[in-house]
């Protein structure tokens, strides 16, 4: 069953400007994610050594989970994205 907003939310979507997230924020709220801020002085004393836990991170966890959203997406292509899926399941 694909989303379909009401009226109301209608238009206030067509009324809110969208906001793109750049690139800059994206790696940061993933820094932020895979290293919380209390692992971050640890990494920052550890150097050259810790891409190799980001490294680690992205082989276990990112890759995977932009696999699993590729082929979600083909199947239902469908606004809404993570919530639709879960509902749908």
């Amino acid at each position: 069953r694909p989303f379909q907003p009401s009226l109301e939310d209608r238009d206030s979507m067509t009324q809110k400007p969208l906001h793109v997230i750049g690139l800059f924020t994206l790696v940061m709220i993933n820094i932020g994610t895979i290293g919380n801020l209390g692992a971050l002085p640890t990494l920052a004393t550890a150097g050259a050594a810790s891409s190799s836990f980001y490294l680690l991170a992205f082989l276990l966890y990112f890759l995977p989970y932009s696999l699993v959203c590729a082929e979600l997406s083909t199947t239902m292509p469908t606004r809404g994205g993570v919530f639709t899926w879960v509902d749908e399941a």
